[in-house]
């Protein structure tokens, strides 16, 4: 049976956020006729890296090692289900041979390790976002477990050079989310993992900001700023998002994002409320998991549509963007709901 009942543990606010960019991104690969998601992709390293902040500042006896991997083993079913079907519904068709075929040669997907180049899938698949999280989340659990107490003091260094790293190397900031396009493979790390360290470490700052400032943030006379200050940043943010303004408009996502995402965690708002319920509601009607199945799935999709209907809607993108919204929301249904079972059953007892 659903649950709809709120999770008073959740920031619903966070929730709706996650699930309207995940659909976002969907739709970008989709029909590749909408501006960039970068503001999207940047919001979720932001959100990973403010939760992993929180979880290993209150964990007593943190290991960075033990952290990964219940994060792998968390998300592992969704992972490996959309690799091995991924290449079952394979580029040039559905079949045991691309099954076959393409199987080994995604074997480093298999575990996240995508650190010298992307995807053997080759697709735009969003499963290297997953991947440079996971590389990420390991880089600064790693850090935080040698330097507890200069931790604070690494991050806005580390954030910094990372950025610094990316504008110097990529100037086009949309090749470094797609892998075939003018991607530099012959760099060490991708630079989307690089990116995702950055967008952690900031989230990590975010997070210790707010623990700082709990009382401040949450008094209500400054309801009527933060509520201001929202709306600033994301009119600023929606422009330069809808007119695809990256190669000037990208140091402003890096500024504004954490500012728009801390009064939407501060739940200081006029409208954070109904907000927080919506968000609740959808995490207990689709799961905790769903938005990472609609980044996993998305490619599947895609390819699912390609080989059932082709390029039959091809002339109403209207018609074709809602069958495969829908086709993607059916599949990402239907895993997060094994994926749930299949961690109650196996995980629980390991």
């Amino acid at each position: 049976m659903l649950r709809l009942n709120p999770d008073k543990r959740i920031n619903g606010n966070i929730e709706v956020l996650r699930f309207l960019f995940s659909y976002y991104i969907a739709i970008e690969h989709f029909c590749l006729k909408i501006p960039g998601g970068l503001p999207a992709v940047d919001t979720f390293f932001l959100v990973a890296g403010f939760y992993q902040m929180q979880h290993m500042t209150r964990s007593s006896e943190f290991s960075p090692f033990r952290y990964t991997w219940k994060r792998f083993a968390g998300m592992a079913f969704l992972y490996e289900s959309s690799i091995i079907l991924l290449n079952l519904f394979g580029e040039e068709g559905f079949g045991l041979r691309q099954f076959i075929g393409g199987l080994y040669r995604s074997i480093p997907d298999m575990f996240c390790l995508q650190m010298s180049g992307f995807s053997e899938l080759h697709v735009n698949s969003p499963l290297w976002f997953v991947a440079g999280m996971m590389i990420a989340g390991l880089f600064l659990a790693l850090l935080y477990a040698m330097t507890a107490k200069n931790y604070r003091y690494l991050l806005p260094i580390i954030a910094i050079l990372c950025y610094a790293a990316i504008f110097y190397l990529q100037g086009d900031m949309d090749a470094t989310y797609y892998p075939n396009s003018t991607y530099p493979n012959t760099y060490l790390i991708p630079l989307g993992t690089v990116r995702a360290i950055a967008g952690m470490a900031v989230g990590c700052m975010m997070y210790l900001f707010t623990e700082e400032n709990a009382e401040q943030i949450s008094n209500p006379s400054k309801r009527p700023l933060i509520s201001a200050l929202e709306i600033v940043t994301c009119m600023i943010i929606l422009y330069g998002f809808l007119f695809n303004h990256h190669n000037h408009y990208d140091f402003i996502y890096v500024i504004l994002l954490p500012i728009f995402l801390l009064c939407i965690y501060s739940q200081n708002t006029f409208w954070a409320g109904f907000f927080n319920r919506a968000g609740q509601m959808l995490t207990g009607l689709f799961g905790k998991q769903y938005t990472l199945a609609v980044f996993c799935f998305q490619i599947l999709a895609i390819r699912i549509y390609q080989l059932i209907i082709g390029d039959a809607l091809s002339r109403n993108l209207g018609i074709a963007i809602v069958v495969y919204t829908v086709m993607l929301t059916i599949i990402s249904i239907v895993f997060t709901k094994l994926s749930d079972c299949f961690n109650k059953r196996f995980l629980k007892k390991a």
